[in-house]
């Protein structure tokens, strides 16, 4: 049992393969500053309020096998300054029940680092990013939000002039109906009239 633990709390030595599912009344004794301990079986077990303890020192202590095994609702739990280094092991489905509030109180650079993150959002979780945040994620990220299912051209309202232009031409086209006539002069008469005749064309 190399890779177990043991912990007062919990009866024999812990494996992946030999999972111990823990009672509420343990659940309730788990001390933040042993979930590092803890195998991801038991880890999973854990209610969302638990995590709203973590802290930045003890969250640095979770491996991958740990961080992916957390659901939307644990991991919106988490306190946002220790949220980012779970970065490099986050699944973008992970990240589903972000309130846009805290979406907004996330560094933009944590966003930057890890584009598949931001991708996965829907546009009510970002709609409190302002368009100074949203230059700063850039034309690439913007364009592949954008390509997702769940893209709303709302999302112009947070774009711009400058990012606009710079996106590709099917995402300016997926946008059109909701830029302002400020941001339709940004585009251009030459832009306008290849989309309207690809808009009749269809």
């Amino acid at each position: 049992a190399e890779d177990g633990i043991r912990d007062d709390l919990v009866t024999g030595v812990q494996t992946c393969a030999l999972p111990i599912y823990l009672s509420d009344s343990t659940l309730l004794k788990v001390l933040p500053s042993s979930i590092d301990r803890f195998s991801p079986n038991q880890i999973a077990q854990l209610p969302s309020n638990f995590f709203l303890q973590l802290d930045q020192n003890i969250v640095q202590k979770l491996n991958r096998s740990q961080i992916q095994v957390l659901d939307p609702k644990q991991i919106a739990s988490i306190p946002t300054d220790a949220l980012p280094i779970l970065g490099p092991h986050l699944k973008s489905t992970q990240l589903k029940e972000l309130s846009r509030e805290k979406v907004h109180s996330l560094p933009i650079a944590f966003f930057k680092s890890y584009p598949h993150l931001f991708t996965a959002l829907n546009f009510y979780q970002i709609s409190l990013l302002n368009q100074s945040e949203v230059d700063i994620l850039g034309d690439s990220i913007i364009d592949s939000w954008i390509s997702q299912s769940h893209a709303s051209p709302e999302i112009a309202s947070i774009i711009s002039n400058g990012l606009l232009i710079q996106l590709s031409n099917k995402s300016q086209r997926f946008l059109i109906p909701n830029l302002s006539s400020n941001q339709l002069t940004a585009l251009g008469p030459d832009k306008l009239l290849q989309f309207q005749y690809k808009l009749r064309s269809e």
